[in-house]
């Protein structure tokens, strides 16, 4: 299968605006690795702002340089206005609210946020761009709530609570750890504690801070990778249940795909068919359902749209997705080198969300009916006890587990379509939107979503192997799978423990990758 770099060995990344990869993103966002701009980039932005820098002093009417924003861009402004309007900005653009997003989610819109800078087309003030550099290096940690972008003009709601940590304003908030709590403390505080110096906004600075779908790419960034590794882990779950099962191996059959080799389809067909290679509770032939039988459909489908959606992703983090955009060029008078454009339009990251939250709905709807098949004594011919029970009725075992497997699959079969939902802002200036915020919260909602389906089917396969005494019967491959599982799940004799501490122990395994650690080319 495809493989991905592991984000936990990346200890440097270099940031130039054009080369920026998911697993370096999940290394800075959850590894903590260092980050450093490009000299190059530097150039590049040092070259783009003293065309900002030449554009403010001009008098002619150059959007959000020397004018308003949004329907006020046709009024021309003083350079003192022109000055006064970044810090007013930021503060009448923090309008966000809901739950404040997680720590590394933040992190992963910095990055996204400094690499649109790297491009040198935002025409920032360098300064800003190395700010972002050494808060992400600190550890400054902004309180971004997660509600209020629609993709218009881009992210500006929550990249404005980020940009007034930033500037160190006091109505900016950023949390610190307080024993193992975490309590939040001012912006300019956050800023002096951990020694960095906030910077005042120049001509366009606030805007640039804001601007761009860089909230959008950060929360795709997080949820794409999440996704990978539990999709992989998913199959790997499944071959452990179709082992218990004894699934009919026919259906796997290599020779079946030799004309689509290079497919999900084909991929997953071989991957299933070799972890359970030398498998004694399978059969050569049968008739499955299809949970088990169209495993290779199924699964190789939504292994190829969630692959799909990586190079498209990467392309959008490395390019200037701001407003307006900053092209140096000396032969030209200056408002042409600052072109007012929509580049800030997340429609592509929308779209590749909202295939995100259905292939995500898919894989959980296919391994909640896999948990059920276990669980479900008529549905399995009696091959194992009621609920993976075994003492039945004074236990209850596994029966609630696929309750909840069932309501995230709801929660989950709930999103989706928002690359086609829409509304006008700003005067309807701004009469169509992207959605492409809300699009990616919600992908990485479901990325989250699906974890505990994923791990009820786990828990489920490995109770199921104990039953039939499998441990030693399945392949090789699942028998070092269960071991991994029981070094952290223990086998169910009775209900005497809370079944929110397996699920939970069970996602983590999930969501850390180790189901992946035992099989390098996953």
């Amino acid at each position: 299968m495809a493989e991905l770099q592991s984000p936990a060995g990346i200890k440097n990344v270099i940031i130039d605006g054009k080369s920026l990869q998911l697993p370096q993103v999940i290394a800075v966002a959850r590894f903590g690795a260092h980050v450093e701009i490009a000299p190059a980039a530097s150039e590049r932005m040092a070259r783009s702002r003293g065309v900002i820098d030449e554009a403010a002093s001009s008098g002619v009417k150059i959007y959000s340089v020397t004018t308003g924003y949004g329907e006020n861009a046709d009024i021309l402004l003083t350079a003192e206005q022109a000055l006064c309007k970044e810090m007013n900005l930021l503060r009448s653009h923090a309008a966000g609210g809901g739950e404040y997003l997680p720590e590394d989610v933040v992190r992963a819109i910095m990055l996204t946020t400094l690499n649109k800078f790297a491009t040198g087309e935002c025409g920032i003030t360098p300064a800003i761009a190395r700010t972002f550099a050494d808060m992400l290096n600190a550890r400054v940690y902004p309180c971004v709530p997660e509600s209020g972008s629609l993709g218009a003009s881009g992210d500006l709601i929550p990249c404005a609570h980020i940009a007034l940590v930033v500037v160190g304003d006091e109505s900016g908030q950023a949390f610190i750890k307080s024993g193992a709590n975490l309590e939040i403390i001012s912006g300019a505080a956050a800023m002096q504690k951990a020694g960095i110096a906030p910077v005042n906004p120049s001509f366009k600075d606030g805007l640039s801070m804001i601007n761009g779908n860089t909230y959008s790419s950060g929360l795709l960034s997080i949820a794409l990778y999440d996704s990978i590794v539990l999709m992989k882990s998913m199959l790997i779950i499944a071959a452990l249940t179709a082992d218990a099962r004894g699934a009919a191996m026919e259906a796997f059959d290599p020779s079946l795909f030799e004309a689509d080799r290079a497919s999900g389809e084909a991929i997953v067909a071989a991957a299933i068919s070799e972890r359970l290679d030398g498998s004694g509770l399978t059969m050569a032939r049968g008739h499955n359902e299809y949970s088990l039988r169209t495993m290779p459909q199924w699964h190789g489908a939504e292994y190829d749209d969630i692959l799909s959606i990586m190079p498209l992703l990467e392309a959008q983090i490395n390019r200037c997705s701001d407003n307006p955009i900053v092209r140096p060029d000396a032969t030209r008078r200056i408002d042409f080198q600052v072109k007012d454009a929509g580049k800030f339009q997340g429609s592509a990251l929308a779209k590749n969300a909202d295939i995100l939250i259905n292939s995500l709905t898919t894989l959980a709807n296919i391994s909640n009916m896999r948990a059920h098949h276990l669980m479900n004594d008529k549905m399995n011919g009696g091959r194992f006890p009621r609920f993976l029970a075994p003492d039945a009725g004074a236990n209850s075992g596994l029966m609630i587990y696929q309750y909840r497997g069932s309501a995230e699959y709801l929660r989950l079969s709930s999103l989706g379509r928002f690359s086609v939902q829409s509304t006008a802002t700003s005067a309807w200036t701004e009469d169509v939107v992207s959605n492409s915020g809300l699009a990616c919260l919600y992908a990485w909602k479901a990325s989250q979503w699906a974890l505990p389906v994923a791990a009820i089917e786990m828990i489920a396969a490995a109770q199921a192997i104990d039953l039939i005494n499998g441990q030693k019967q399945c392949s090789p491959k699942n028998q070092k799978l269960y071991q991994m599982i029981r070094a952290r799940i223990p086998f169910l004799r009775e209900d005497n423990i809370s079944a929110y501490t397996l699920i939970n122990a069970a996602a983590e395994m999930i969501k850390a990758g180790q189901l992946l650690e035992q099989d390098q080319q996953w």
